[in-house]
């Protein structure tokens, strides 16, 4: 009651002024969208795009005559759109409005896409165009009176959110070459059209908060089945992790609540630190598949000895070293070869057979051998291993029988050529499931490890004769190498 008599107490000039500031208020919540309707607007707009029809143009921008700026909050140069969401900078854009004209501009190399593609120059904007700022804010763009000269939309295709997101995914598609020429289905095209999405924003955040970590979407096939996944890869100073897509979403949710704080900080002018634990969500001590090796059994189904050097291949096929291995077979005691034809008891205990059926329904023994590994190493960052905590793993896998994984010791430093020293006996009843994975089987070795924390540590432990150290260098056009850059002219 007491509220309702002040009301009633003010005069026509007090409840304006107080309209006015309501009116402000909701303005600014908004980011400056107007409270007039869309259809007595007769200016230049932007209408906003939602997934949810119902929310969808329910804000309006309008554009002034001259220059409009739209960017995140800022003090020293307030902008007249304020859209303070993921990806959008300071100074973001600018709107050009000149008589029957509108010009996009982009600031900064910001993100700002047209129909689609990203804009790096001035871009002219027709009626029905759809606009993109950032990562989240999607736009239809309408100019009053000039409809004519923008698209047309008929039937049931609407320049709606779902229309604005699948041009993006056909530039996608079209810069990576699309169906017909990469061959890949439209499913798993849409799927890392989703995945480019989700990289930029995480590049993104990486960037504000000054991360030096680059992501990259990355389709793979599983070497057993076939089947072809999206996985990321953090690229890092030090080397580059493979996330699978379920462990990069789990990471991305944490670094938007990182890259909140960060934003409230930054409003707030207070320091923002990163955690240097497992919370910080760019940093990652879990252990990474290096790498497979392969090593085919047909001689083991003559029960001969097998001792080869496989490439060790990451995820997407690149060599990372080769890997040592040996299988051998035994005898009827146990033991290994060689087997002296010259001593007839020995010479009887040989395990060699001419035909692997021999085996069928028999007891066969062999030891697996996994002596060292030797990495394919960068001379020029300090010729060391990338990864520290190293190990291998395998299984033997014939028909329905799936044994645990049998694993080496690990090997904590960053050497070249850890050696595991790893020898363990099997001793296996051939049926056919078995004589089969002899003759046309393998057994797959996975290389394990853990990325070393920086690219200083790489250069740690080298055997440099005594005073002497590795530096950074910088090469002129001439070839000669400088401990510093030159001093700009004019510069201390």
């Amino acid at each position: 009651m007491e509220r309702q008599v002040r009301e009633l107490a003010q005069t026509e000039i007090e409840r304006a002024a107080q309209a006015r500031k309501i009116t402000e208020q909701w303005r600014n919540a908004l980011g400056g969208a107007t409270d007039e309707k869309k259809e007595d607007i007769k200016d230049p707009h932007l209408l906003n795009l939602n997934p949810e029809s119902r929310l969808a143009e329910t804000l309006v921008y309008k554009l002034k005559p001259g220059q409009t700026l739209a960017g995140r909050q800022n003090k020293e140069h307030p902008p007249d759109f304020d859209f303070s969401g993921m990806g959008m900078m300071k100074d973001h854009c600018t709107f050009i409005w000149e008589g029957d004209k509108v010009l996009l501009v982009p600031n900064n190399n910001s993100r700002c896409l047209v129909n689609g593609k990203q804009i790096a120059d001035s871009t002219e904007l027709k009626h029905n165009y759809r606009v993109w700022l950032g990562n989240n804010y999607a736009f239809r763009f309408a100019f009053p009176g000039h409809e004519d000269k923008g698209e047309r939309f008929d039937g049931e295709t609407k320049a709606d959110y779902f229309f604005a997101e699948a041009e993006i995914a056909a530039e996608v598609q079209k810069n990576s070459g699309g169906d017909e020429n990469n061959g890949q289905p439209s499913a798993l095209n849409h799927k890392l059209s989703e995945a480019l999405k989700k990289v930029e924003q995480a590049n993104i955040i990486a960037s504000d908060l000054s991360r030096e970590v680059l992501f990259k979407p990355k389709i793979v096939s599983n070497r057993v089945t076939g089947e072809k996944l999206v996985v990321v890869h953090a690229v890092l100073p030090q080397g580059t992790l493979t996330w699978p897509w379920e462990k990069f979403n789990v990471r991305l949710v944490d670094m938007v609540k990182s890259w909140e704080s960060w934003q409230y900080a930054s409003n707030n002018e207070q320091e923002f630190k990163l955690p240097d634990d497992d919370t910080n969500p760019f940093i990652d001590h879990d252990y990474q598949l290096v790498g497979e090796a392969d090593v085919w059994l047909p001689s083991l189904g003559s029960m001969i000895d097998i001792e080869v050097d496989p490439p060790v291949l990451n995820i997407s096929g690149a060599k990372e070293g080769e890997l040592s291995v040996r299988i051998a077979p035994l005898d009827a005691k146990g033991e290994e070869g060689p087997w002296d034809v010259d001593d007839d008891e020995k010479a009887d205990l040989d395990p060699f057979v001419d035909d692997p059926t021999e085996l069928l329904n028999k007891e066969i023994g062999f030891v697996i051998k996994v002596n060292q590994l030797r990495f394919d190493v960068d001379l020029s960052n300090g010729g060391r291993s990338k990864y520290h905590d190293t190990w291998v793993r395998y299984k033997i896998v014939a028909g329905d029988v799936r044994e645990d994984f049998t694993e080496t010791q690990h090997v904590l430093s960053s050497v070249v050529d850890p050696k595991y020293n790893h020898s363990k006996r099997f001793s296996k009843f051939v049926d056919q499931d078995f004589l089969r994975h002899l003759q046309k089987g393998k057994i797959t070795f996975q290389v394990w490890g853990k990325l070393v924390e920086d690219t200083k540590g790489l250069n740690k432990n080298t055997n440099l004769p005594p005073g002497w150290k590795r530096v950074a260098a910088f090469q002129d056009p001439d070839g000669k190498l400088h401990l510093s850059l030159p001093t700009p002219a004019g510069k201390a």
